[in-house]
């Protein structure tokens, strides 16, 4: 006050304004200003500081006044060596005739460390980094409540922690498979985007409960779930939701008659076109048809005529990996939205529902106490990646929605990659037309000639293995230690599916699994409900027809300009080393059949018995005399186990040479 002219004038009079609410994301301020006219004695500076004397630190977070917080806090904190920097401060600025400065209540620390480490040559190397930590809090006051403060504390935070990236989701404080399998579930369908839970009160679906309340806790205004008592209210509502936004609401329910009562919603769902996921906590199979209490036939419940896609889901558990966890809520959202209608998910759950470790809840056996193994649960492919990156586990475009920005991603993908190589495997053509085939042969070849990637071609995609940039006898050369640990492709094209050779499919796993910067792209016109992801590796999924997408992908490249300037992929020399080995390849099948025939007993001394690999490099000269124009509309039946695994090995005609193309 000592600081301000006390005026009759109304326009120059000191006065503190009218309270007013500021609403930002997560909360809101109660705020109120205070403005007065300096005298001429009075310096802005002096001014300032002596606001920010009284306003540093509030009563709001410390206490009855600042004096005794700062006592507080030397006393209580610095001694436990607690330190959290000025978690309330001023911030705005200060000027030659005005200031403007609001008391800020949350706060980061920046602590700088050195992280050292030993490197190969036992030299210690100190490296620097810095770690952020962010604090938020609550004013205790006369009728506060935990579980309030806590919620209160939460959104605070959420104003900071949303501008930065997540947390990664290690799973391993996990103790019992129920909360392991319940977190990554949900945390996978909150980030395809379903951020909308209709709770019905249950005992068996406690761990998804608990999973979901904890999504909304770490995804404060974000995550929303709301229990609802009766089931069918709840399937109409999270149906209302859905109606209005445009993307699915879950719903999740224990199990028994509650499930029944969701039968009108998705009916409703199914004949107007609108998302739903349906959630039904089950029993384990040991308890059905049983007696058991609370326990109905759930499994298909709801018509297929109405539900687009069904998945019963087995007890959580160390044995069934959590990419499987991950791949069933990603495909299930995606189905839901691509095919406009309900997807029921049916989850059974052991006990304990309770996330308590120990003996298991109503089980007197000798040895019946939880156990779960958290690294075997999510030892596998693309764990690490979905865990660090905060992304969905597998993006998928479809060509009534969003082909043409797969086109988009591809091309960046491929531009960013060093070690890109081709997979092909069953093409699928729409006519299986003999001019198809061919056409199809010859814009996959195009394709990886502009990319400069290399083909690794599986027997299924035919006379691609004639063409100039697949791999000959590729198998054998992953076979080789020094080959297949080396590879270590960055980016992986995948054209049809499935794939049979074990070793192809062994170098797409271990990539993703050593690399989490790999990206695996499967294109191919998938049937509806097809997933083709039998290793759970495959990152980005493009439902199309593989040469219109080959096309407009190679289109959209040479449109950039950067043709000219992309690098071949570091993977290249593999042509080289598959060509010298199938120039060998045959003295090596005549030098290996004339053993075997030297150790087979029952035969007479003019038999002449052929082995498999003599039968495969039989038919491969045999179609590389054939000409393009005897070839065109002629088909090889290779019988299932063996032989079809043996064409993988050994069935590769000679190569089409740049004379046979002019």
């Amino acid at each position: 006050p000592e600081f301000f002219v006390e005026s009759s004038d109304d326009e120059n009079k000191s006065h503190t304004g009218r309270f007013f609410v500021r609403r930002l994301r997560h909360l809101q301020h109660i705020c109120q200003t205070f403005e007065g006219r300096l005298s001429k004695n009075a310096n802005i500076i002096d001014v300032s500081r002596s606001l920010l004397q009284n306003l540093h630190p509030t009563p709001a977070v410390c206490g009855d006044s600042p004096i005794d917080a700062l006592d507080f806090i030397r006393q209580f904190e610095t001694k436990a060596s607690f330190d959290r920097g000025y978690y309330t401060g001023p911030i705005g600025y200060i000027g030659t005739d005005s200031a403007d400065i609001f008391v800020a209540i949350r706060s980061a620390l920046i602590t700088n460390y050195n992280n050292d480490f030993v490197d190969e040559k036992n030299v210690v190397v100190k490296r620097p980094q810095s770690k952020v930590s962010i604090f938020a809090g609550a004013g205790i006051v006369k009728g506060s409540t935990v579980q309030g403060e806590w919620t209160e504390t939460s959104h605070k935070l959420g104003v900071m922690s949303s501008i930065f990236p997540p947390s990664p989701v290690t799973l391993q404080i996990a103790s019992i498979p129920n909360v392991a399998w319940s977190t990554a579930f949900i945390e996978e369908l909150v980030r395809c985007g379903v951020t909308q839970f209709y709770i019905c009160p249950g005992s068996r679906n406690t761990p998804l409960t608990a999973a979901i309340y904890k999504s909304t806790r770490s995804n404060t205004g974000v995550v929303r779930a709301i229990s609802v008592h009766d089931e069918r209210g709840a399937g109409f509502r999270a149906l209302g939701y859905s109606r209005q936004n445009g993307r699915p609401a879950a719903i999740v329910t224990s199990s028994g008659t509650a499930v029944a009562n969701l039968y009108p919603s998705v009916v409703e769902s199914s004949s107007d076109g609108v998302p739903l996921l349906v959630i039904t906590a089950d029993r384990p199979y040991e308890n059905r048809d049983n007696g058991s209490n609370q326990s109905v036939d759930q499994v298909k419940i709801f018509s297929s005529t109405y539900v687009r896609w069904f998945r019963d889901i087995p007890p959580p558990s160390d044995d069934v990996p959590v990419s499987l966890a991950l791949s069933d809520a990603n495909h299930a959202v995606t189905l839901a939205n691509q095919l406009a209608g309900p997807v029921h998910l049916n989850v059974q759950f052991r006990e304990n529902l309770a996330p308590d470790q120990g003996p298991i809840r109503n089980d007197n056996r000798i040895g019946s106490v939880t156990k779960f193994h958290t690294l075997r649960f999510t030892d596998v492919p693309g764990f690490a990646r979905w865990s660090q990156s905060g992304s969905r586990w597998q993006r998928a475009f479809y060509p009534d929605k969003n082909v043409n920005h797969s086109i988009i991603e591809v091309a960046e993908l491929i531009l960013q990659s060093r070690r890109g190589i081709i997979v092909a495997g069953n093409l699928r053509l729409s006519n299986n037309d003999a001019n198809e085939a061919d056409s199809l042969t010859s814009i996959i070849s195009h394709f990886a000639t502009v990319a400069g990637m290399p083909i690794l071609a599986g027997v299924q995609s035919g006379a691609l293995r004639r063409e100039r940039p697949v791999i000959p006898f590729a198998e054998h050369l992953l076979k080789h230690p020094s080959i297949s640990k080396g590879l270590r492709p960055d980016f992986i094209l995948q054209l049809g599916s499935p794939l049979i050779s074990t070793e192809i499919s062994k170098m797409i796993t271990n990539a993703v699994m050593h690399n989490v910067q790999t990206s695996h792209v499967l294109v191919q016109r998938l049937y509806p409900y097809e997933r083709a992801d039998p290793e759970f590796t495959v990152t980005h999924r493009v439902s199309s027809d593989i040469g219109d997408f080959l096309k407009s992908l190679t289109s959209y490249i040479e449109s950039l300009g950067q043709q000219a300037t992309m690098k071949c992929s570091e993977l290249t020399p593999l042509l080289h080393l598959g060509r010298e080995l199938q120039k060998e390849m045959p003295s090596i099948i005549e030098e290996t059949s004339r053993a075997v025939n030297s150790q087979t007993v029952e035969k007479t001394p003019n038999d002449s018995i052929l082995t498999e690999p003599e039968i495969m490099s039989a038919i491969s000269d045999v179609l590389s005399e054939l000409s393009s124009e005897k070839l065109r509309g002629s088909s090889l039946f290779l019988s299932n186990s063996m032989p079809v695994r043996d064409g993988e090995f050994f069935l590769y005609p000679r190569q089409v040479t740049e004379n046979d193309q002019t």
